[in-house]
């Protein structure tokens, strides 16, 4: 299995950093954060591109997903806010090379918190990251 997850966490992570220096950040979903505003990256696929294996069944590429979700609490302005953060964090994953999957805005605990998630897919060697 190609695995990309640990080198593109600690990529992101920098770059959140440097807009959002205090952000937390963590590498899998957390369906109640205690701590707001919080983003959390996770890969939920990592599956072998059948097209690219080669006679020795040699992975050459696999198809990975991942699931960006931005928390925000319950400040004045939170989908504004969650929006912003996301609309960051987006414009590093298409700049690497992914495709946007999907988008959601959900409200949790009672609608006082918000989140925004993203999901993206990507095709990679595991140095170079393509747009399937």
């Amino acid at each position: 299995m190609i695995d990309i997850e640990p080198i593109l966490f600690d990529e992101v992570c920098e770059y959140i950093a440097a807009q959002y220096p205090d952000m937390r950040v963590e590498n899998e979903i957390i369906m109640v954060p205690e701590v707001l505003p919080m983003v959390a990256i996770e890969e939920i696929s990592n599956t072998t591109d059948r097209l690219t294996v080669d006679s020795g069944t040699n992975e050459n590429y696999v198809n990975v997903g991942y699931e960006v979700r931005v928390y925000v609490s319950k400040s004045v302005g939170k989908r504004r806010k969650a929006r912003d953060i996301m609309s960051y964090i987006d414009s590093w994953f298409i700049g690497k090379g992914f495709d946007r999957m999907n988008t959601s805005f959900i409200a949790f605990d009672d609608g006082v918190n918000f989140q925004t998630i993203c999901q993206y897919n990507a095709r990679t060697n595991g140095t170079t990251i393509y747009r399937r």
